[in-house]
């Protein structure tokens, strides 16, 4: 949802508004564009609008090796950056490697949040070395 309310963000990426008027409630105000299908749907894994920047971040990821399999298949997220008047996108960024006693690992996304100024974003996000240990969680900021 967004910061002031009037917006509501799905997991597959549709905006629709809300209103106190049945008659303007959950009208379809567009779509974030995820990018097309790998082995799966792509869907928003966490979201954040920010108000005074007219900012959505989110982390987007490929459903069915991120949140579906629990193999060890390799799971991509990134985090998207979109204006949040035009719903056109701004950025896409990959998550570089997390380091653990030196060695990269695949790093994934799992929430992201702008702070109450929008200046800031705050990634937590996680770096497995193998299927059968904890990952390692980490927060980023991000200018």
């Amino acid at each position: 949802m967004s910061e002031l309310g009037d917006m509501i963000y799905t997991v597959g990426g549709f905006a629709f508004h809300a209103s106190t008027d049945p008659a303007q409630d959950l009208v379809l105000a567009g779509s974030l564009g995820l990018p097309p299908p790998l082995a799966s749907e792509w869907v928003i894994r966490s979201l954040s609008q920010n108000e005074a920047t007219k900012e959505i971040a989110f982390i987007e990821s490929e459903w069915l090796s991120c949140e579906l399999s629990q193999t060890g298949t390799p799971c991509f997220t990134h985090v998207v950056l979109y204006d949040s008047d035009t719903l056109q996108r701004k950025a896409t960024y990959g998550l570089p490697a997390g380091m653990i006693e030196g060695i990269g690992y695949p790093q994934f996304g799992h929430y992201i949040f702008h702070n109450a100024a929008g200046t800031e974003k705050y990634l937590i996000s996680a770096a497995v070395r193998a299927q059968n240990e904890m990952p390692s969680f980490r927060v980023s900021v991000i200018q």
